[in-house]
């Protein structure tokens, strides 16, 4: 009997041990799952940043050649501005010299 007690309590030991094992291969497990799920959502994530990234350099290159573009046209109509001033000046001055001779 003794033995026989001594053998049951071995053999509760290493059901409980047992029990403790699973637990911790379950919670593992879930662990695991949780992580994948995690890597998942943080790659999407990444991806949808990476979209808006292209997206706002995209758009970035645009608006930039766009910028260049009237900042030529701005140029091109000052200095076509600055050429009527000056013929105009000129007109006026050969008058000017016309009426006072």
């Amino acid at each position: 009997t003794e033995q026989n007690d001594e053998l049951q309590q071995a053999e509760y030991s290493s059901k409980r041990s047992a029990k403790a094992q699973t637990d911790t291969i379950t919670s593992l497990h879930e662990s695991i799952r949780k992580a994948k799920l995690q890597t998942e959502q943080l790659e999407s994530s990444l991806k949808e940043n990476k979209d808006r990234l292209e997206e706002s350099i995209l758009f970035r290159h645009k608006l930039q050649s766009k910028c260049d573009s009237l900042e030529a046209e701005i140029e091109s109509t000052v200095k076509h501005h600055k050429e009527i001033i000056s013929s105009w000046t000129k007109d006026q001055e050969k008058i000017i010299s016309a009426i006072t001779e």
